[in-house]
């Protein structure tokens, strides 16, 4: 039998650190939604760039992507 005293208070279970946190979250986005990447060459992002203007090259390649699924001409 052991002599030892229990600590007075229990230990809390361990908070995750913030790393592990945003490890476990990572691809995802508020309200649910997830990261989708597309490998291109330079020209390919050009090109893109180019068609959607300044600052708009990812919601023109959403709603491209989007119109596809759909079947309907962005």
């Amino acid at each position: 039998m052991s002599t030892k005293k229990k600590p007075a208070t229990t230990p809390s279970a361990p908070s995750k650190s913030p790393k592990r946190k945003a490890r476990a979250t990572i691809g995802y986005l508020p309200g649910g939604r997830v990261i989708f990447a597309f490998a291109l060459t330079p020209a390919e992002r050009s090109e893109i760039h180019r068609a959607a203007g300044p600052g708009k090259a990812s919601a023109f390649v959403l709603q491209a992507a989007l119109a596809a699924t759909k079947k309907v001409k962005p």
